[in-house]
C-alpha cells in the first residue's frame, strides 16, 4: 500500500468520524433530519473507506 492509498483511506476516516460526531449531536439537540443526514455521510465515507483499503490491498498482492 502506497503513502497515497494510505492517506485517502485516514483521510475516509476521519471524515467518517467528523460526520459521525456532527449527527450525533443534531440529533441529541432535537435535529433529527440534519442528524441523520449527516450519519448517512458518515457511513458513505465507511464504505469508500472499506472500499479504498480492498482495492489497495488488492493492488498490493499483485
Amino acid at each position: 500500500m502506497s503513502k497515497i492509498e494510505m492517506l485517502n483511506i485516514i483521510s475516509y476516516l476521519v471524515l467518517a468520524l467528523v460526520f459521525g460526531y456532527h449527527g450525533y449531536n443534531r440529533i441529541t439537540d432535537g435535529e433529527f433530519l440534519w442528524g441523520t443526514l449527516f450519519l448517512v455521510a458518515s457511513a458513505g465515507e465507511l464504505f469508500w473507506t472499506y472500499h479504498h483499503w480492498k482495492k489497495a490491498k488488492k493492488n498490493k498482492q499483485t
